[in-house]
């Protein structure tokens, strides 16, 4: 009896082992595999190219990020402007990877990493409304992308039309949707961040011809990649890659691929290099 008693109090430490080792090791491999949630449409910060590959700079900061960690290729999720956030406040994605800015009422709903790129919304705007072809009191329509900062000061109310011109503003579904309509006349006028609308008019010919981006910023978008709210643990090992590629200067290179015209621009520099966080 005795001997019986001691092989099922055996089996019963091998059970608790088994069980104590399942669980210890299923964090490893959650951990391990990591999901990407990108925007098609937010060229040259996310986008799909002519190969149909998952590019652009928020994104390829993602991938590196992953690829220090040792994961392996991480799964793409496509999302929208206006469903990212709750798709990774779901655990969708791990990751979002796209034109995302920091703000205050965002940071209550999720962690953002360290900045990684400073911008501001614009527009984009005819010609003829410069040179003075589009006559004072004209109906001009502008877009802007919902979802979006600029969404989000059209509802404060802080996106208004001027005197000279009757404004009127339109909501669009992606930065695509404002394309087609600039192109077939539906709008007037589009309201976007800077490098966003410059990307546009490089892969329309037809519209750089008889459109350009304003000179003057409407606003101030730090971008920076976000991570479900309460995931600490991941937000600082992200934080810990990306000060390592301030430090070292290989954010230039991904600049310089992505978004050239930015790559020696002294702001973006000295923000890279203030945030180089010794390890």
């Amino acid at each position: 009896m005795h001997q019986l008693l001691k092989q099922v109090h055996l089996k019963r430490m091998l059970l608790l082992f088994a069980s104590l080792t399942f669980l210890m090791a299923s964090p490893a491999i959650a951990q391990d595999s990591y999901k990407i949630c990108y925007r098609s449409d937010a060229a040259p910060f996310s986008y799909v190219d002519d190969a149909g590959t998952v590019r652009g700079y928020s994104v390829d900061l993602c991938r590196r990020v992953l690829a220090e960690f040792g994961s392996p290729e991480p799964e793409m999720v496509l999302v929208t402007a206006e469903d990212r956030f709750q798709q990774l406040k779901s655990g969708t994605c791990h990751l979002l990877c796209e034109a995302t800015t920091v703000s205050m009422k965002r940071r209550e709903e999720m962690e953002f990493s360290l900045i990684t790129f400073l911008t501001g919304a614009t527009f984009l705007f005819p010609n003829a409304m410069l040179n003075g072809s589009t006559e004072a009191g004209a109906a001009i329509t502008v877009g802007f992308l919902e979802g979006t900062t600029a969404h989000e000061k059209y509802k404060s109310g802080q996106l208004v039309g001027g005197t000279t011109y009757d404004i009127s503003f339109k909501p669009v579904g992606s930065h695509g949707d404002a394309k087609t309509l600039m192109l077939s006349g539906g709008l007037q006028a589009y309201v976007a961040d800077r490098e966003i609308l410059e990307r546009i008019l490089t892969e329309e010919p037809k519209l750089a011809e008889n459109f350009q981006v304003g000179s003057k910023s409407l606003s101030y978008e730090p971008y920076a990649l976000a991570v479900d709210m309460g995931n600490d643990e991941l937000r600082t090992r992200v934080d810990a890659v990306l000060a390592t590629l301030f430090r070292s200067g290989e954010i230039k290179d991904i600049l310089a691929e992505y978004i050239p015209q930015r790559r020696f621009d002294p702001i973006l520099l000295d923000l890279f290099e203030l945030q180089s966080l010794p390890e």
